[in-house]
């Protein structure tokens, strides 16, 4: 009589195992086949056109600020040599009176690049900080643009480029025509 007892409950606690074995297995199968779609998802990547107007030319200057990112050097239309060290402050206090801000991400405000008059890019650089980005108040930053090509004039346009770290192409850009 003991041991169909025993038998009884070896038996039953033998048939919970094997379910609750089989129900992990199933819910480890589920959670791998869901990060494995959003891995995928993820990874796909988003192709956006460049920044450029209807005349395939960097936009002409109209101010040395927008949305928050003020460029403090170069000024507009100064003579530059390269390597050239261009400073900016991103202050996005004024978000709600200017209707944007300028997005920062991982303490890079974008990039500079250096566009000849053929709309041809030949210049390149990272703005970025070394202080601290995640507050509120104005931040400092600098890039070095060096040139990756050879101008076809000394009349060059510096275009910064907003950082887009959503992907959907929607950026704001400062142009400021300068000489080399």
């Amino acid at each position: 009589m003991a041991e169909s007892i025993m038998s009884f409950f070896t038996n039953r606690m033998n048939q919970q195992m094997q379910k609750s074995s089989i129900l992990f297995i199933a819910f480890t199968l589920i959670v791998i086949a869901l990060l494995g779609f959003f891995i995928i998802q993820h990874n796909e990547t988003i192709e956006t056109p460049p920044v450029t107007t209807n005349n395939n030319t960097p936009p002409a200057v109209t101010t040395t600020s927008n949305c928050g990112l003020s460029v403090v050097s170069p000024l507009p239309n100064t003579t530059v040599t390269f390597p050239l060290m261009v400073q900016a402050v991103v202050d996005n206090t004024q978000m709600a009176t200017l209707g944007c801000s300028w997005t920062v991400f991982e303490a890079q405000a974008g990039v500079v690049k250096v566009y000849d008059i053929n709309n041809i890019q030949v210049g390149f650089g990272i703005l970025a900080t070394t202080g601290n980005w995640m507050t509120t108040s104005p931040v400092n930053y600098s890039a070095t643009v060096t040139l990756t090509g050879t101008p076809a004039t000394n009349a060059l346009t510096l275009v910064f480029e907003e950082e887009d770290p959503s992907g959907n192409g929607n950026i704001d850009i400062v142009s400021i025509p300068v000489t080399l």
